[in-house]
């Protein structure tokens, strides 16, 4: 979460128009990790293509040597999408059980129930960019 040195403060807001933002942010996030885990699957499969010609590689001068040595197996070092629904599924059920009408938030619920600004948001995003990196 994004720290704008700004005092906190509560505030009262609605729990259906906070319920449908949170819904909101939850879809944004599904959609963005199922991007994550389909480019995710396309990098995986070009690096193991990439480490099955290493591999063939090392053979044939294996081969060539008429010695055999230790083959140098790479592995992928791509970090795996990890979805966070869960947090938002947290924070719907209990906006769901809500009897009032109105919810009191701080700043800090406020940046991330509404403003979609979560500690693992940075992380999140590092790990999408790092494999759609590996291919440009």
């Amino acid at each position: 979460m994004r720290n704008f040195n700004i005092p906190s403060r509560k505030m009262t807001i609605n729990t259906e128009e906070l319920l449908a933002k949170v819904k909101e942010n939850r879809e944004k996030h599904i959609k963005d990790y199922d991007e994550a885990c389909e480019e995710y699957r396309q990098a995986i499969v070009f690096e193991a293509s990439e480490i099955v010609e290493d591999i063939k590689s090392q053979m044939a001068a294996m081969t060539e040597a008429k010695k055999p040595t230790r083959l140098n197996v790479q592995t992928s070092t791509l970090p795996v999408p990890k979805s966070y629904s869960k947090a938002y599924d947290h924070v719907i059920s209990i906006l769901t059980m809500e009897v009032h009408e109105e919810v009191c938030l701080t700043s800090e619920e406020h940046a991330l129930f509404v403003m979609d600004e979560w500690d693992w948001q940075e992380e999140f995003q590092t790990s999408k960019s790092a494999v759609s990196n590996r291919f440009r």
